[in-house]
């Protein structure tokens, strides 16, 4: 490298203009060491001069290497923890990149799973609104029924017992006039307790029927709100998921289901009538 810039100062670049890049000690002191040469700065310059230039020189060029030591120490020296950090940050990256990895591949399951848990829970509730909104019309169907059965029922108990009360004063205030027209000691005209067998039996009839009434109108409230209650029972352990076999939601829809009666009552509350006995058939 001296040699080269040694060199440099004697040979000229193409543009004729001498070229120098020295960059290192050793290319500097073969520039030096050249232009003294060609200048022929030794004939120049005193010998006591000259010797301490060289000493100079040479201090100088001590110096430098001093430095120039130091400085590649200091370099190497960083290069050394430039390389120790590079490796700690690829292990920390490698490490964090695993983790990562780790991490998403994690969340991306749970996502999955959370998605899937979403989806059965909302075909759940689907499946639920749709059959909630399939036995509506039932529950408030049976509702009504429930409320207008048990007005009937108070409308026809208070007139089975009115009608009671007042079979029993008619019959009595007949009775009693009767009594009265007869003379002492004399049996009652046949056509007078014919009429008052006949309103007798009428009363008794009408009687008959307004209670017949009552206790239909009890039946078919009773069953309403049987119907009601099991309606209500049912969505509540739809919403609960406490019905997921087929054959207890079976079981539950056929009794909900089941056939209605008419409610009507057929020898409940009073004995048989006189006409009834007269025009049944006998067995």
């Amino acid at each position: 490298m001296a040699a080269s810039n040694f060199a440099a100062v004697f040979v000229s670049s193409q543009s004729g203009e001498p070229r120098f890049q020295p960059q290192e000690l050793n290319a500097w002191r073969g520039l030096i060491e050249g232009l003294i040469e060609r200048f022929n700065l030794h004939a120049a310059v005193a010998k006591g001069r000259k010797q301490a230039a060289e000493q100079s020189f040479e201090q100088l060029r001590t110096k430098a290497e001093q430095l120039v030591n130091e400085k590649t120490e200091t370099y190497e020296a960083l290069h050394r923890d430039y390389d120790a950090l590079a490796r700690t940050i690829r292990v920390a990256e490698s490490d964090q990149s695993t983790k990562f990895n780790d991490a998403q591949t994690s969340r991306h399951d749970e996502f999955d799973k959370l998605r899937g848990k979403h989806a059965e829970d909302m075909e759940s509730l689907r499946k639920t609104f749709r059959e909630e909104i399939a036995l509506r019309a039932p529950a408030e169907y049976w509702e009504k029924k429930r409320v207008g059965h048990r007005n009937l029922a108070w409308v026809t108990g208070i007139a089975s017992f009115a009608g009671i009360a007042i079979a029993a004063a008619v019959l009595g205030s007949q009775v009693h006039e009767l009594l009265q027209g007869t003379a002492p000691n004399a049996s009652p005209e046949s056509w007078r307790i014919g009429i008052l067998v006949i309103i007798a039996i009428f009363l008794v009839w009408g009687v008959r029927l307004f209670v017949r009434m009552f206790l239909s109108h009890l039946h078919l409230l009773t069953d309403s709100g049987e119907r009601v209650v099991m309606v209500q029972t049912y969505l509540s352990l739809l919403e609960g998921d406490r019905l997921a076999s087929k054959e207890d939601r079976q079981l539950i829809l056929q009794a909900l289901f089941r056939p209605a009666s008419d409610g009507i009552v057929k020898d409940e509350g009073l004995p048989t009538s006189l006409a009834e006995a007269l025009t049944r058939a006998p067995r």
